[in-house]
């Protein structure tokens, strides 16, 4: 008989690893001695988010609700968050959303689909699909995804980009 491989999506991965971060932080915070829980009674108070700390990580999913469109998005990163807090609070955005296209690439004799993640139109009319990245796990498939999803857009006259996070916050 054959045995099944047991996968384990990302999202639980990363669920995982912030259980155990957390708990060891716990852990550490219970050690801590009476000088120094009152020093931290004393700094100032952060600005709590209502998505958590880790915003700036990349390991970050949920709804988002637009302001602007009003329609409810996943995100499956913080990178893809902050984009959509800038969207919602560009005056040059018309609307945007969750990309539904699908773009086929070919890796060696496989056959894949890519989804891009935001599709964006703009007031003066332009039209945007938009890659968030955090990091590139592999170089030569996501070579591949970009060409198809660029030679794709020019086809239809839109505009394909990759934002990096130093770019997620600007709308241009």
């Amino acid at each position: 008989m054959r045995r099944r491989k047991r996968f384990i999506s990302h999202s639980r991965l990363a669920t995982t690893a912030r259980s155990l971060l957390s708990t060891r932080a716990s852990k550490k915070s219970s050690t801590a001695t009476s000088t120094e829980t009152s020093q931290v009674q004393r700094s100032s108070p952060r600005q709590a988010s209502k998505y958590g700390n880790s915003l700036k990580k990349g390991f970050l999913n949920g709804i988002y609700t637009s302001l602007k469109t009003g329609k409810r998005e996943s995100f499956e990163s913080s990178y893809e968050l902050r984009r959509f807090q800038a969207l919602d609070s560009s005056p040059l955005v018309k609307t945007w959303g969750r990309a539904k296209l699908r773009v086929r690439y070919k890796v060696g004799s496989k056959k894949h689909l890519y989804h891009p993640d935001i599709f964006v139109i703009y007031n003066d009319g332009r039209i945007y699909l938009e890659e968030v990245k955090g990091y590139i796990f592999n170089k030569k498939v996501f070579l591949k995804k970009k060409f198809m999803a660029e030679w794709l857009c020019k086809q239809r006259g839109w505009e394909y980009r990759v934002l990096y996070e130093k770019d997620i916050d600007t709308v241009l």
